[in-house]
């Protein structure tokens, strides 16, 4: 009835603040990940959903419709006027943020392999620490290493507990934990040591049935868990999650943060020209010819 076809979808929270009365409709429960709510994209849907959570008050005022999150205001923010507009101190603290964040992220993405070795030796390992600390300014040595197991289509929960009770010396119920949260967030950290030979040995076993591990300092391993959570939070911020922001400036400050995210993701990233560090490790691990283009 609204929708251009059959791939457009709401999550339920927007499906209930917009009208469909008399529309037909398919409910459906998504078991895995992906996906997500066509709610505020104009290519989705044949007429104006008017979602009480997202549309501007002043958009759904005119159609006499009530936001389910009613603005309020917030004198004790320096700069704001009773014209509910997001003052300019907010906007640029927005701004820092969020170039901060990027930056950080792709520092971490841009040092971190992109395909997984089979092979494992010291040498190997504290090259890639060094070569990562260097290209983010860290050039303390480093003591602590990580090995993390990464999901796969291939393997069983049974195949991953019995490697990781034989490699680590652990609990089924351990050993269990590790396989589910590998199935949930596509990996998970193992074991962190001093030593490197230790860790080499876990992944000795756990290759021995083509499991897929990768062994770095636990500093970059640490860095790569901090940008998943980064990228989630950024993600929550450019799709309204955080329902209190909705009383903020008259509900204006989602679309600012939504408005300041696109505006920086689409920014040339400059950081490899003026780190010749992070340019070497851009050029190792992709075609950066490609992201010059």
């Amino acid at each position: 009835n609204c929708s251009m076809d059959d791939t457009c979808v709401l999550c339920t929270r927007c499906f209930q603040a917009t009208d469909h009365v008399g529309h037909d409709t398919s409910f459906s429960v998504n078991s895995g990940t992906g996906g997500c709510c066509d709610c505020g994209d104009p290519e989705a849907w044949k007429i104006p959903l008017r979602c009480r959570h997202h549309n501007s008050f002043e958009e759904l005022e005119e159609c006499g419709l009530e936001p389910i999150v009613s603005s309020a205001g917030a004198p004790f923010v320096p700069g704001y006027g009773n014209n509910n507009e997001c003052p300019a101190s907010v906007r640029r603290s927005m701004e820092l943020t969020i170039a901060v964040l990027l930056e950080f992220i792709l520092e971490t993405f841009a040092t971190s392999p992109v395909s997984l070795s089979g092979q494992f030796d010291d040498a190997t390992i504290m090259e890639d620490a060094q070569n990562a600390g260097l290209a983010i300014g860290d050039t303390e040595r480093q003591e602590r290493y990580a090995i993390v197991l990464w999901n796969d289509e291939v393997h069983s929960y049974q195949d991953v507990i019995d490697q990781c009770t034989e490699a680590l010396q652990c609990s089924h119920m351990e050993a269990k934990k590790i396989a589910e949260t590998v199935d949930a967030c596509g990996r998970d950290v193992l074991r962190v040591s001093t030593s490197i030979t230790e860790l080499i040995d876990i992944a000795t076993t756990m290759t021995n049935v083509s499991l897929s591990v990768s062994i770095r300092a636990a500093r970059d391993i640490f860095r790569e868990q901090l940008s998943a959570s980064l990228l989630i939070w950024l993600r929550d911020l450019a799709c309204c999650k955080f329902r209190p922001l909705a009383r903020v400036f008259g509900g204006k400050i989602n679309n600012e943060i939504r408005a300041e995210i696109s505006y920086q993701l689409c920014l040339r990233w400059v950081a490899p020209t003026r780190n010749a560090y992070l340019a070497d490790a851009l050029e190792r691990m992709y075609d950066y010819s490609l992201m010059e283009s």
